[in-house]
């Protein structure tokens, strides 16, 4: 009888540890998720986001500039910085940058696009004529005279990336594009015969100038006039970065699928009438997966031992990725996600010990 009981009572604390150090999880909507990571990655109210959490307290303003995008999408932005005084740090940083450090086309495009999301680039830019002034000056002086941008003032030589920074900093102050043939056409000597650009008109083809080259294009109201063939090799090129498990490879001579070079083959596709992905439904699942059940962010997988690492810029591809393909309802589904604190350590290592003490216990008393 004495043992029955024992058993009995074996079970209910077996049963009972088994429930407690069972992981807590909790499902809530991927977009809330995704939003959390993009709250936790910001550094306050009023001064910018970072990239990943390991970098915390350090301002990326391209990782700025797609949190607010993606917040504002969301109709959170608003809940999350206090946009005035935000811009008004974003306009300090791009004084100070001019003044004190080298400035670049790119931070240049991201700080401005910032500014422009937030509703404040007039108050801070336009009606500043000594800083506005500075910035035309700059953009200028990276435009070549025989087309294309140069990334900083103080090199000569334009790519295909820098040329699309110089062209939509242009849009974000207002400014009128001086000679825009003279750049459409030297986008167009970087086009190879495989369907990509190169990053100069010297350079093999390249997915990431590709993908820049066909913005830089469209923004200038120039890639719907391309050859119906021109812009088929141009589709066909990014569909060859494709591998069947539903991503696209940054390289044709890789095996790896990540986010960013399928963000960037999935636009170039879209940018055609009634566009044909390769297997649409997969890049979707593909995508999702790509969402860290450690963060709330989107990630890719890492060498080391399948450690992931989210990041703003990975998640906003993500996102765009899910836009282009009118998937973005994926978002409202739920997923469970680990939840675990010290907390529910202590209290497992606790009834572990209680566990192992009592059947110590028990085993001695069967012993006397």
């Amino acid at each position: 009888m004495k043992t029955t009981h024992t058993k009995k009572l074996l079970i209910c604390l077996t049963l009972l540890s088994l429930f407690i150090i069972t992981p807590l999880s909790s499902a809530k909507l991927r977009s809330n998720y995704l939003i959390d990571f993009i709250s936790n990655n910001r550094i306050s109210e009023s001064e910018g986001f970072t990239n990943a959490i390991e970098f915390s307290g350090s301002i990326s303003y391209e990782a700025t500039y797609y949190a607010l995008d993606m917040l504002s999408d969301f109709n959170q932005m608003n809940i999350h910085v206090d946009p005035v005084l935000l811009a008004e740090n974003l306009g300090k940083a791009i004084y100070y940058l001019f003044e004190y450090q080298t400035i670049d086309l790119h931070d240049l495009y991201y700080l401005l696009s910032s500014l422009n999301i937030l509703g404040q680039i007039d108050d801070i830019i336009t009606s500043n004529s000594s800083l506005n002034g500075k910035i035309i000056d700059y953009i200028n002086q990276t435009a070549q005279i025989t087309g294309g941008f140069t990334m900083k003032n103080t090199t000569s030589t334009p790519t295909v990336i820098s040329t699309f920074y110089g062209i939509k900093n242009y849009e974000l102050i207002n400014e009128i594009l001086d000679n825009e043939l003279i750049h459409v056409n030297w986008l167009l000597t970087c086009n190879n015969s495989d369907g990509g650009f190169g990053g100069n008109s010297t350079s093999i083809s390249d997915l990431s100038p590709t993908y820049y080259a066909a913005l830089a294009l469209d923004n200038l109201n120039s890639y719907d006039n391309l050859t119906s063939t021109n812009k088929d090799n141009i589709t066909q090129y990014a569909k060859d970065f494709y591998l069947s498990n539903g991503g696209y490879r940054p390289d044709l001579a890789l095996t790896q699928t990540v986010i960013w070079s399928t963000y960037y083959s999935i636009k170039l596709i879209s940018m055609i009438p009634n566009p044909e992905y390769n297997d649409r439904d997969s890049t979707i699942n593909w995508i999702l997966d790509r969402q860290n059940i450690l963060d709330g962010g989107f990630s890719d997988p890492s060498a080391e031992s399948g450690v992931q690492n989210s990041s703003i810029i990975s998640s906003y591809n993500a996102y765009r990725i899910l836009s282009v393909l009118n998937a973005l309802g994926s978002l409202n589904n739920e997923i469970g996600i680990v939840e675990f604190n010290w907390v529910i350590l202590l209290a497992i290592l606790v009834v572990i010990g209680v566990v192992v003490g009592l059947l110590f216990f028990l085993w001695k008393r069967r012993q006397i």
